[in-house]
């Protein structure tokens, strides 16, 4: 999922990629839909230095 977010919320769009290829959503009720998704996602994401660290203790670890 991509949101391209615009200076003017009615111009944002999302491109959703699919194994038919990609999709994008320019309709109102799907770009709220996606933007409570996307701010769902980042609540629960940990930030880059975490990920990162992470990362490098799985490769560390095998």
């Amino acid at each position: 999922m991509l949101h391209i977010g615009a200076q003017v919320p009615q111009l944002d769009s999302v491109h959703l990629d699919a194994a038919h290829g990609g999709v994008l959503l320019v309709d109102e009720d799907h770009l709220n839909k996606h933007r409570h998704l996307y701010q769902e996602i980042k609540k629960h994401s940990v930030n880059p230095a975490r990920s990162r660290d992470f990362m490098n203790k799985v490769v560390l670890d095998t």
